[in-house]
């Protein structure tokens, strides 16, 4: 029997920014280093205080205000609605693994533990993305600039995550070796969760003929 579409994306939507909000906080357990505009909101949280959440959404409506600039179209305040739930996970998460500590002298260790957060970050960004609720900020800033500038995702990707971590560079974030590493296996590894999700969202939501 057929799932209504509806309450399947619902879903779908907030189980995949769970997970996306789970794997940052499992890549900041790792010590291995974090993506980009990830280091920049922990280095304005060193900094300036409040939680990374916060910062989220504040970064959030930053990027809004820099899509509307660009399109000359009106702040698409409907995707806060996605940072809102995103800042929220990120800052459940860190509460529940604040106490778990690693041993960062163990490189190996560090990396598996990065490279299981970034498989839940894929995870939860392919059923995010399909489930077509609003984009997060950032990513509908993506977007924006891929059409605006006749430029492929990738490569308004890398711009965005180089800005990222220039900034968090300034704040002292923690840039470390994961960042390099998700720049070249992120786009990828979310291709091939966002597939997956797309299928099994039309297995759960076929009517039957």
């Amino acid at each position: 029997m057929a799932i209504k579409p509806f309450y399947t994306r619902c879903i779908f939507f907030i189980v995949g920014l769970s997970l996306v909000s789970l794997g940052i906080n499992i890549n900041i357990v790792s010590g291995f280093g974090v993506g980009g505009w990830d280091a920049a909101q922990i280095g304005f949280t060193k900094n300036f205080g409040f939680t990374m959440g916060f910062w989220v959404n504040v970064l959030a409506l930053l990027y809004l205000i820099i899509s509307a600039f660009i399109e000359k179209k009106r702040i698409k305040i409907e995707c806060f609605l996605t940072s809102i739930v995103l800042g929220i996970g990120i800052d459940l998460w860190r509460l529940l693994l604040v106490n778990i500590q690693i041993d960062h002298s163990h490189f190996l260790l560090q990396l598996l533990i990065f490279l299981l957060g970034t498989t839940v970050i894929s995870m939860g960004a392919g059923l995010y993305f399909v489930s077509e609720f609003p984009l997060n900020p950032i990513d509908h800033l993506l977007m924006v600039i891929t059409r605006h500038y006749h430029c492929s995702i990738a490569v308004s990707k890398y711009i965005l995550e180089a800005i990222g971590v220039l900034l968090a560079f300034i704040l002292s974030g923690p840039i470390g070796y994961g960042t390099i590493l998700m720049l070249m296996i992120f786009g990828p590894m979310i291709q091939y969760f966002t597939n997956k999700s797309t299928i099994l969202l039309h297995k759960l939501t076929r009517m039957d003929n």
